[in-house]
C-alpha cells in the first residue's frame, strides 16, 4: 500500500518537474506568438 502512494507521490513531483521546466519554453514562445501578430 505504502508502496503505492509513494509512486504516486513520485510521478506528481516529476510531473512538476516536467511543467516547471517547460514552462520558460512556452512563456518564450508565447511572446515570439506576440511580437509576430505586432510586425
Amino acid at each position: 500500500m505504502f508502496g503505492k502512494e509513494s509512486k504516486k507521490l513520485t510521478s506528481l513531483f516529476v510531473a512538476l518537474i516536467v511543467i516547471f521546466n517547460l514552462l520558460p519554453f512556452s512563456m518564450v514562445y508565447a511572446n515570439d506568438g506576440i511580437y509576430s501578430k505586432k510586425l
